[in-house]
């Protein structure tokens, strides 16, 4: 069967033909031992692990300081700004990560200036988006109670989609010296700005997500005046990228609207049927366990342009190497972590946020379950990505809509959080499930069209 790449005639190792599926797994094991990956992945894990302590210090602030109702409202809003955040990634810095490689000096100049060209006028749309927003709510629809949190989206999710394109284009490159400091001053404001709310007692939801903007600010001018991203504007050539770029974003984009939406509409759905106040609930025992995405986020960070440049330099079987570690490495760290979570997971939130959030057990092993899953899938389809199929992860996040909104429907009026947790879990189980067989499939296909191009030379 053919599967639309370009065959890459490197043979399978020598000692790994003709071995089983469950030899292979342990010689990977093995070459891990001597070879640790952690080693490889641990200054973006690092990385990831100070973005989200910070996030995770906001949440205990907003926990500890304000109304189960104001967390609410900083989790709907947080979840606008973070599904424009991904849909950037998906249109710009993901195809970036991509093609950003086997370039001279001054096409990769020309490139990057394209790609910030694409960044403003992508900026423009969500502000323009915002802000017809703020008209609707100030002509008395849709909850009042949001109205002042959007104003000051018109200011914070400029900041926020510069910060993340600063992220993921200097992640393309592995320059992790540069993000690590970029990230350190943005977290280190970040927090600074939080105690000067505490002692002005001005700690309010949109003081908190204007202090994230000005970090956010004042680490993308930091990295400008470094000048770490040199760039020459063409706009013909803009134009040109983009078309080139569409090409392949418009698969991530369209699986991204699919699969990954539903961890953004499922929280309003949650409100519609309960309140603000179970949409409280859900925040904190998301952000606990998302604690562990730290790890999850650093090593997808580290892989996806490793798995890129393997593919294209060494072939199917260097990449198959990488995947297979990666999950090995991933189900090991998360799968302890989802224990923990499961035997002290309700301590953990009645100890950090109050006892208002006592009960919220069940709902916290749910979701570590589905962080486990996800874990693996975002393995599976990074791998996906690597090789230029994100049509298959089209289909899985297809899946992932499907049954996640099914389980909503069924769910979450009669159980609450809860429900909005199993019907996660469910979804992610779905897509991980197709990943894995369209993994398979690709791979043996690419390894057999290899070993026939091998035969014939």
């Amino acid at each position: 069967m053919s599967s639309g790449l370009q065959s890459v005639s490197v043979p399978p190792p020598a000692d790994s033909v003709g071995l089983s599926p469950w030899r292979r797994c342990l010689g990977v094991a093995r070459d891990i031992r001597h070879r640790p990956l952690v080693a490889k992945v641990a200054p973006s894990v690092f990385d990831q692990a100070m973005v989200s302590g910070t996030s995770f210090a906001t949440s205990i602030v907003l926990g500890r300081l304000c109304t189960p109702e104001d967390v609410g409202i900083y989790f709907l809003a947080l979840s606008v700004a973070m599904f424009l955040v991904t849909t950037q990634g998906e249109l710009i810095s993901g195809p970036y990560t991509v093609f950003c490689h086997g370039r001279d000096e001054q096409s990769l100049s020309t490139y990057r200036g394209s790609v910030l060209v694409h960044q403003f006028v992508l900026t423009a749309l969500c502000i323009a988006a915002v802000a017809i927003a703020c008209l609707i709510l100030a002509m008395g629809y849709g909850p009042q109670a949001l109205a002042p949190t959007a104003i000051v989206l018109l200011w914070v999710i400029p900041l926020m989609l510069l910060r993340a394109f600063v992220r993921r284009t200097t992640l393309a490159h592995l320059r992790m010296k540069v993000l690590l400091r970029f990230d350190a001053v943005v977290s280190c404001t970040q927090l600074l700005g939080f105690a000067l709310l505490f002692w002005f007692d001005l700690m309010t939801v949109p003081g908190v997500l204007t202090t994230i903007s000005a970090a956010c600010g004042l680490g993308c001018l930091q990295w400008w005046v470094s000048g770490q991203f040199p760039f020459r504007i063409s706009l013909l050539q803009s134009w040109a990228d983009w078309r080139s770029n569409w090409r392949l974003a418009r698969w991530s984009l369209a699986s991204e609207f699919l699969g990954s939406t539903t961890p953004y509409l499922l929280p309003w759905m949650l409100a519609a049927a309960h309140g603000t106040a179970a949409t409280g609930l859900l925040a904190v025992c998301t952000t606990l366990v998302g604690l562990s995405n730290c790890f999850l986020l650093g090593v997808s960070n580290f892989l996806i342009p490793r798995a890129a440049a393997a593919f294209a330099e060494e072939g199917v079987e260097a990449l198959r190497q990488i995947v297979v570690k990666s999950l090995l490495l991933v189900v090991g760290a998360l799968g302890g972590l989802c224990l923990v979570f499961c035997l002290a997971g309700e301590w953990l939130a009645s100890a950090i946020y109050g006892t208002e959030y006592a009960g919220s057990g069940p709902v916290i092993s749910v979701l570590a379950f589905s962080l486990l899953g996800t874990g693996v899938g975002t393995v599976l389809g990074n791998g996906l990505y690597a090789m230029r199929q994100q049509r298959f992860n089209l289909l899985a996040d297809a899946f992932i809509l499907v049954v996640t909104l099914a389980g909503a429907w069924l769910l979450i009026e009669p159980y609450g959080a809860l429900g909005t947790a199993i019907a996660s879990l469910a979804g992610v189980v779905a897509g991980t499930i197709v990943r894995c067989l369209s993994i398979q499939q690709l791979l043996r296909s690419l390894q057999a069209e290899a070993a026939m191009a091998g035969g014939n030379t």
